[in-house]
């Protein structure tokens, strides 16, 4: 009996892993919203923001997707919350120019339950943080329990 060996080409590289079409718009479960922001998300164009995420490409996704729809909903979890508020931060800086703009801001947590041994559960918090960048104009009912901030 001989060892049998796949052929292996040197013509080509190793192919890489794409992303499905749904991948880049599908929300996270973490990110559901409650009853009074069901609409916000359907009305506004989001985007998750990762503690791993090059600040320079969202922000410039960020401005891409105000100047094509006039709002943006940006959301992050736990550590990847301080980086969207320094992209948030330099994305207001850069509009600062442009016309009026109002920040709406929202947090709010989802509770996870980690199995620690056959006794032991423990529950862990982790913060969800939402801001919706939009023109100014009239102020929406869903968004009546967000906190408003002026930019």
């Amino acid at each position: 009996m001989g060892v049998h060996s796949l052929p292996v080409s040197s013509d080509q590289p190793p192919q890489k892993k794409r992303r499905l079409a749904s991948e880049d718009t599908s929300i996270p479960s973490v990110f559901t919203l409650s009853s009074s922001l069901e609409a916000s998300k359907n009305h506004y164009r989001s985007i998750i923001v990762k503690k791993g995420d090059k600040v320079s490409r969202r922000i410039d996704t960020l401005l891409k997707l105000i100047a094509d729809h006039g709002a943006v909903l940006v959301m992050a979890q736990g550590n990847g919350i301080q980086k969207m508020l320094t992209i948030v931060e330099i994305v207001k800086s850069k509009l600062e120019g442009e016309n009026k703009y109002e920040q709406f801001n929202r947090l709010d947590k989802y509770d996870t339950v980690v199995k620690k041994n056959e006794v032991i559960d423990v529950k862990r918090s982790t913060a969800v943080f939402y801001t919706l960048l939009k023109k100014v104009d009239q102020l929406d009912e869903e968004l009546k329990e967000w906190t408003r901030q002026t930019i």
